[in-house]
């Protein structure tokens, strides 16, 4: 899938580096991406604890490549520069 639209936050969140954080609000910015896949995809997404946890389905004909993406500090008090 890709990104069409993203937006960051107005201000420095500290739970992801710079550029790696998305708004999403009601009549205001959002993520917006396409599927670029011939099949639908199911996004369910739901908070545990202190953590959120987003799980993308879809059918097993799909053919894709992961993407490498960084993996956030260890260090949970990280703030952005």
């Amino acid at each position: 899938m890709n990104v069409i639209q993203r937006s960051s936050h107005s201000r420095e969140v500290s739970y992801v580096p710079p550029g790696r954080d998305a708004t999403v609000s009601w009549n205001g910015p959002d993520l917006i991406f396409i599927n670029n896949y011939n099949q639908p995809i199911l996004i369910q997404a739901k908070t545990l604890e202190d953590k959120l946890i987003v799980n993308v389905y879809s059918s097993d004909v799909i053919t894709y490549r992961p993407k490498n993406v960084p993996s956030l500090p260890k260090d949970r008090n990280y703030m952005p520069k």
